[in-house]
């Protein structure tokens, strides 16, 4: 991105991934599953909406992705955080949106929400009963949230190993994977070599993904 100050390959050291987690597609609408709703959304072009935690994060894109393989027309409301987005989708000012998890899985246990699908390739084991979006008929469609640490380029190749060694041994803590599964985040740690891979292969794959959707992280 242009505005941004720093290089992302340039200017800072992959450490270690420390977590992923899946997008849930939530909507308020009484559909039985995400074709359901599909079919709703092509029969009226243009009148749903769905909300997101603002442009250009993975709950934009993700439904921008959903847009592009499924021919859909929908308005994007974007929000200042995933809390706002929820409690309007709640209220039926939007229709769907994909979020992380944390926000809509107590609506969705209230019956006030409905989960339809998972972002990720596999099912989500802690919600094992929802299917995928790939298996409710949108061929290799994967938006995996992730969230790791880097550290300034130039850090002694030792401190970077340290830190990934401590970071490992944190996400294997099987208490605290128990805690946090709930909330839809599976911890995992990657070695700096492989952390950079990964970066480097998410790169590529998200900027063809924001040409094809005309998404401008700009504005």
């Amino acid at each position: 991105i242009a505005r941004l100050p720093y290089n992302v390959e340039r200017d800072l050291t992959p450490v270690s991934q420390l977590f992923h987690a899946p997008l849930l597609l939530v909507t308020n609408q009484p559909v039985a599953n995400a074709q359901e709703l599909i079919a709703r959304i092509k029969e009226k072009p243009g009148k749903f909406a769905y909300a997101s935690i603002g442009a250009g994060t993975s709950t934009h894109i993700a439904a921008e992705l959903l847009s592009l393989q499924a021919g859909l027309d929908m308005v994007h409301v974007p929000y200042k955080g995933s809390a706002p987005a929820v409690t309007d989708l709640v209220g039926k000012q939007v229709q769907l949106m994909f979020d992380g998890g944390t926000s809509s899985l107590p609506f969705v246990r209230e019956g006030k929400l409905n989960l339809l699908a998972v972002t990720t390739p596999k099912r989500f084991p802690y919600l094992p009963d929802v299917p995928t979006m790939a298996e409710v008929g949108l061929k290799d469609y994967d938006v995996t949230a992730w969230w790791g640490i880097v550290a300034p380029a130039g850090t002694p190749k030792d401190i970077v190993e340290r830190l990934a060694r401590e970071l490992k041994a944190v996400t294997e803590d099987a208490a605290l994977r128990e805690q946090l599964a709930p909330n839809g985040v599976v911890l995992q740690a990657d070695g700096p070599r492989e952390f950079r891979e990964f970066i480097q292969s998410e790169t590529v794959r998200w900027r063809a993904l924001l040409k094809k959707t005309k998404i401008d992280l700009e504005n």
